[in-house]
Parts: C-alpha cells; sequence; structure tokens
C-alpha cells in the first residue's frame, strides 16, 4: 500500500502557551480537550485531590516536551517515555508529520451553537 503525503494547511489559529489560549483574528476559540472535559466527564477529576493533580499536569507537560523536541529537533532526553515514543514508532512504521497541528471551522460551529442556544432562551 502506497502511502501519499498531504499538504497540511495554515488555520490561521494561534496558541498563547503561557495562557493556554487559542485565537482566530480578535476572536478567542475553545480548545477540544477542555470542551471534552466540560461536557463529556464534567465530574471526572471531583475527588483528586489538587496537589495530585497539578502534578499530572506538570507531568504530562514534561512528557509532551520531551516528545516535541524528540520530533522537532532529534534530541533525546534518554527518558523512558521518549524511547517508548521512539519504540512506538518504529513498531507501527508512523513518521512524524507535525506536531501542534490547530485546525478549526472558523468559529462557524461555535457561532452556530451559540445561535441555538439564543434560539432556545
Amino acid at each position: 500500500m502506497k502511502t501519499t503525503r498531504i499538504e497540511l494547511k495554515d488555520s490561521g489559529v494561534l496558541f498563547n502557551k503561557e495562557r493556554h489560549e487559542y485565537w482566530l483574528g480578535n476572536r478567542q476559540l475553545s480548545g477540544i480537550t477542555g470542551m471534552l472535559q466540560r461536557q463529556l466527564f464534567p465530574d471526572e477529576f471531583d475527588n483528586v485531590p489538587e496537589g495530585m493533580l497539578q502534578e499530572a499536569a506538570r507531568y504530562g507537560t514534561e512528557v509532551h516536551e520531551s516528545i516535541e523536541a524528540f520530533d522537532s529537533s532529534w534530541i533525546n532526553d534518554g527518558t523512558q517515555e521518549v524511547s517508548d515514543y521512539i519504540e512506538l514508532c518504529q513498531e507501527n512504521n508512523l513518521v512524524h508529520e507535525r506536531s501542534e497541528y490547530t485546525v478549526t471551522d472558523g468559529g462557524e460551529l461555535g457561532k452556530q451553537h451559540r445561535q441555538g442556544l439564543q434560539k432556545l432562551g
């Protein structure tokens, strides 16, 4: 089976890493992770101590940054997570195409959702 690469298009969405915000022009967009958390799993972390949540977030950020460094610059920081990632890619013939690829509907879905809520209200 032949693999064909597709051209990824720039969505125009900008991500502010420090504030963890997505912007398209002058409109702030919602990220999919937060939306899924609010809509499908609103009580998932209710009984988890705040300190544990903060430690998990710190760990997740470190793993994310380690793998991103490997994908973008071939920097292997020697962590088990990067080693596991390399093994996973090799075993499944995965090739890194692009990281942090942001997609958007241009705000139309959010606009339609808000209009639907206004009609209900």
